[in-house]
């Protein structure tokens, strides 16, 4: 993913999580990194957003998304 498509996904990602405190991203090897209460949850990755595996987690994710243990991975279109 090119790193101007990573970053929009980035600011995405961050707008919808915007009722939550304490979350944080930080740019990683053309990719992000992402974080609650400083602790990593997840991060983009290609042309996705993998997220570590939880039981809160779980409770919100659909069992469509790919699982790679212990993270499931979200695919977006980028084109």
């Amino acid at each position: 993913m090119e790193k101007s498509k990573a970053k929009e996904l980035a600011e995405y990602i961050t707008e919808q999580l915007a009722g939550l405190e304490d979350i944080r991203k930080t740019p990683m090897m053309g990719g992000y990194i992402f974080y609650y209460r400083e602790r990593i949850f997840g991060g983009i990755y290609g042309s996705g957003f993998m997220v570590k595996i939880t039981e809160a987690s779980r409770k919100y994710m659909p069992d469509r998304f790919t699982i790679f243990s212990p993270m499931i991975f979200l695919r977006f279109n980028t084109r």
